[in-house]
Order: structure tokens, then sequence, then C-alpha cells
């Protein structure tokens, strides 16, 4: 209650998945660093390329929350 953002710092596997097997998603953005985070179930998953923080967004968990992220974001 009251948390809008949550970084969930599981690396891949079995507790990551879990964690996504209990998640209701209520209207938090869920952030990770984890390849495949975002098709686990995250929203935004942080990677660096090139010395650049990049970010993927997965719009369908996001949505599924309840959430909107701006175009200028997109």
């Amino acid at each position: 209650s009251g948390c809008h953002l949550a970084f969930t710092g599981f690396r891949r596997g079995r507790a990551l998945e879990a964690f996504f097997s209990q998640w209701s998603y209520p209207p938090v953005l869920l952030v990770g660093q984890t390849e495949g985070y975002a098709e686990a179930g995250g929203m935004v998953n942080l990677a660096i390329h090139d010395r650049k923080v990049t970010f993927e967004i997965h719009l369908g968990n996001v949505q599924r929350a309840g959430l909107e992220i701006r175009s200028q974001l997109l």
C-alpha cells in the first residue's frame, strides 16, 4: 500500500518465476535488470548497451496493472 514503484532484484530462474506466479498486478510499476524480465511478467527491464542504460517495456503487463506509460518514454 502506498508503493508506486518496485525494483525486483531477482536473477533468472525459480525465484523470478515464483514471484510472478503469485503477483496479482496491483498498480505498482515493476522494474528489474534481468534478461527476459519483461517476458517473465515484469514491466520495465533495464539493460546496459554500449555503456548506455536502455530499457524494454512490456505494455501488456503495464496495462494489466492499470498503469499507463507516456508516449515520450516509449
